[in-house]
């Protein structure tokens, strides 16, 4: 009896520990929808809130904000960035330079998004461009143009007409990137190939599935990162269907894809 009094007590004792490391904000309530991914990057010191124990969960989120939360998720891209340029932080002109200088020489920022001013809010294409770009640095495919019918249709066509698919890659390319190389071409390259077939293929329906009703008009690489997002559960959109690419995001919006970009990679 003795012994199972002592057992509860260590179990009180380690529950009131654990539950004393939560971090907890005024402005998010445990009914709030985002309330668990807030307080799990807040435990993991990943993500901070403000003066007076408050969060802002609604407010904006800045493109030097967001890197540096993508950074923090992988102490590797600062060590190696300081241990190999051993740069002193007084040489940073900006707090963000470090954070920013490393994601850029690992090409984790799409290179057409311009950045030349950080303070501006973030928006959610942006995001989905980084975040993809992090989950192929943490080793996650997000080739995500085609299914895998669609894909292994397309071989099929392709070889049944006679086409040399060594032209494009090797045969050992995966259904996925077999997709993904083929649909990255060049039309011209694309109606080159098909010139060398025996027969016509119609290719017209392999078009680029769409995630969300209102992202066509994106580059080409944001429209896989937006629909790997989606097919990997990262984002879910709006009701309407659509995924408001240039609306910007919240900081509640980015604590659930961080939270789930961690799970995803492990983290």
């Amino acid at each position: 009896m003795k012994k199972i009094f002592y057992m509860l007590i260590i179990l009180v004792i380690v529950l009131a520990v654990s539950f004393s490391y939560a971090v907890e904000f005024s402005d998010v309530p445990n009914t709030h929808w985002a309330a668990t991914a807030i307080k799990t990057l807040a435990d993991k010191g990943i993500i901070n809130g403000y003066d007076g124990g408050v969060f802002k969960p609604g407010n904006t989120i800045t493109r030097a904000e967001f890197i540096k939360l993508m950074v923090c998720t992988n102490p590797i891209l600062i060590e190696g960035f300081e241990k190999q340029n051993n740069i002193p932080e007084d040489m940073f002109a900006n707090w963000y330079d470090k954070y920013a200088l490393a994601e850029n020489l690992h090409e984790l920022i799409p290179y057409y998004y311009d950045y030349e001013d950080y303070s501006k809010p973030i928006t959610r294409r942006e995001v989905a461009g980084i975040v993809e770009r992090h989950l192929n640095f943490e080793g996650v495919s997000t080739n995500a143009l085609l299914s895998e019918q669609q894909t292994a249709d397309l071989k099929l066509a392709l070889k049944n007409a006679g086409v040399e698919l060594s032209y494009i890659s090797s045969n050992s390319l995966s259904d996925q990137d077999f997709a993904k190389e083929w649909l990255a071409l060049p039309e011209e390259k694309q109606m080159e190939i098909t010139a060398l077939a025996n027969e016509k293929v119609d290719f017209s329906k392999y078009e680029i599935d769409l995630a969300f009703d209102d992202i066509g008009e994106l580059e080409a690489s944001d429209i896989n990162a937006v629909n790997a997002m989606k097919y990997l559960g990262i984002v879910q959109g709006y009701e309407d269907g659509t995924y408001k690419p240039n609306n910007n995001i919240t900081r509640a919006e980015v604590s659930i894809i961080l939270n789930k970009f961690l799970e995803i990679i492990g983290g």
